[in-house]
């Protein structure tokens, strides 16, 4: 095998990757709208859940599609040229697509509203859509061939990129990946959403049968090579083998396994009906771009080789890690509520956690609310709570202030700040606790008391200082006492704190109030969760 073969093969072995990976990718965001309309649970809960499943690992995965290009940019110009000259609408929707939905599912838990995660979720499925339709097609072309003439001029048209067959190989990638990617939300979730994954797929699974082994039969009897008929009988042997399993839910990851292996074998066959063309001319075998015409020169390619050779197995044992250490299962029950800026008006919670239904008297007490996380380790990995809304203050005029939402431009501006904020906090906490003494050891009982006296337990007053409203806690300083409170020194839940209610100033409804407490826990803790989610005032 020569240089050329060999990195003919390595293209091949790098969308092999790609699809095998990114194939459940987008089969997850292909099932947004069927978790929205035919899901037995709480829609959002559905959706919040599958996205959590591919959320540590689905931009990881795009990196064999950048790393594929690239090799076919330097192994191969001319095929390079070709292609992207040839497909040039077909592969900047592909890319288009990608863009959206990269982009939708890091905004889509920005903002609390109904309206931004249905535009989110629009861009998911949008973008995840495109893509699987159109990475058929655009295989299929090529494999079909293009009307490439002696000089390599291409004469398109509208048949020669929409016809019976690219339409057929678009289908037939958008059914197998979404039927991967509903067997992968099986895998790795518990509970309802598990059973409507399981549903999902067991209704996909014939139509998909059917469209991938058509696919497959006309590749190979138009297009094929004598050895690829092997690749032809795995794709089918395994695809019947999941379906049985899928029916029968006999195992998950032997399910998953086959239609990898199925996404595998399709591939091989592609580019086995390919081999040795590039671009295949239907005007003349003569013309056809082929991995002779097309390549490098040899010092490039072995340059190439060597580079591959040092860290393509890096590379592997990295995502193979990542993997390996998200393999958990994700239940609906470990994903905490949405949490987000405002674009509208504040939405109404149940429970103690959100002033307006904590009722007029706890409402009355609160001041410029701040909560923060509850935890360090929130801080350290980015998860700032902002505050984000305007208490009702019974003020000295006795006129309350209205809650206000944030305004697009300052949503935006504040989810681009908030882990420099969360960084900055944390820096500060350090430092400021370290010289902020605590209260004697023998007035530590005297203050408990006191505290416990006003209603509040162990925490703090609160202290209202310069006509507004803070948290105090330990002594001496009260400067980096109270930023310490703020940054570092927290109790166990988060605290909000306001002016106290001059009715009510032996009840703690004006001083503090333990967010989360009428719940009894507090979803941050959970060490399921997959870095999708934050915690903050909800």
């Amino acid at each position: 095998m020569g240089l050329q073969e060999l990195w003919f093969a390595v293209i091949a072995v790098l969308f092999l990757g790609f699809f095998i990976l990114e194939g459940f990718d987008f089969g997850v965001g292909m099932l947004m709208a069927p978790f929205a309309h035919f899901g037995t649970g709480d829609p959002e809960i559905h959706r919040r859940t599958a996205l959590n499943t591919i959320g540590p690992v689905w931009d990881g995965n795009e990196v064999w599609l950048i790393t594929s290009g690239a090799a076919m940019f330097a192994a191969f110009p001319g095929w390079y040229a070709t292609v992207f000259s040839t497909l040039y609408l077909p592969l900047l929707a592909i890319l288009f697509g990608m863009i959206v939905r990269s982009v939708a599912i890091e905004w889509r838990g920005k903002v609390d509203d109904s309206k931004w995660r249905a535009l989110a979720d629009f861009g998911i499925a949008a973008g995840s859509w495109l893509p699987a339709i159109l990475w058929g097609v655009a295989f299929a072309i090529l494999v079909r061939g293009l009307p490439v003439d002696a000089n390599g001029r291409l004469a398109l048209s509208i048949g020669d990129v929409l016809n019976a067959y690219t339409l057929l190989g678009g289908l037939a990638t958008a059914g197998l990946f979404l039927f991967y990617g509903a067997v992968f939300v099986a895998l790795k979730t518990a509970g309802p959403i598990r059973d409507d994954a399981y549903r999902f797929a067991v209704v996909l699974s014939l139509p998909v049968t059917v469209l991938v082994a058509g696919f497959g039969v006309w590749t190979q009897l138009a297009y094929g090579k004598q050895w690829t008929w092997a690749l032809l009988g795995v794709a089918v042997v395994a695809q019947m083998a999941a379906v049985l399993l899928v029916w029968r839910r006999v195992s998950d990851g032997w399910a998953f396994l086959c239609i990898a292996v199925v996404v595998a074998a399709v591939v091989l066959l592609l580019f086995g009906a390919l081999y040795p063309n590039l671009v295949p001319s239907t005007l003349n075998e003569r013309w056809n771009v082929t991995v002779y015409n097309a390549s490098s020169t040899p010092y490039t390619l072995k340059i190439m080789t060597w580079v591959t050779a040092l860290f393509a197995p890096l590379t592997v044992v990295y995502q193979a890690w990542t993997y390996w250490v998200f393999r958990q299962r994700i239940s609906a029950e470990r994903i905490p509520p949405s949490i987000g800026l405002w674009l509208g008006a504040p939405p109404d919670r149940k429970g103690l956690d959100h002033p307006r239904a904590a009722g007029p008297a706890a409402v009355a007490g609160v001041g410029r609310v701040a909560v923060l996380s509850d935890r360090l380790g929130d801080l350290r990995s980015g998860h700032l709570g902002l505050c984000h809304c305007v208490g009702d203050r019974a003020g000295e005029h006795g006129r309350a202030r209205r809650q206000r939402p944030l305004g697009t431009v300052s949503t935006l501006l504040a989810g681009l700040a908030v882990d420099v904020v969360g960084a900055v906090g944390v820096a500060c906490g350090d430092a400021l606790a370290a010289g902020a003494p605590g209260p004697a050891r023998g007035q530590r009982g005297d203050r408990r008391a006191q505290w416990a006296g006003a209603g509040v337990g162990d925490g703090p007053p609160a202290q209202r200082i310069g006509g507004t409203t803070r948290c105090r806690r330990g002594g001496g300083n009260p400067r980096t006492g109270r930023l310490a409170t703020l940054f570092h020194r927290l109790p166990a839940h988060a605290v909000s704190c306001g002016d106290p209610d001059p009715g009510h100033r032996g009840d703690d409804r004006g001083l503090r109030r333990e967010v989360g407490a009428d719940r009894g826990d507090h979803p941050s803790t959970d060490p399921g969760l997959h870095g999708l989610d934050r915690v903050g005032y909800r």
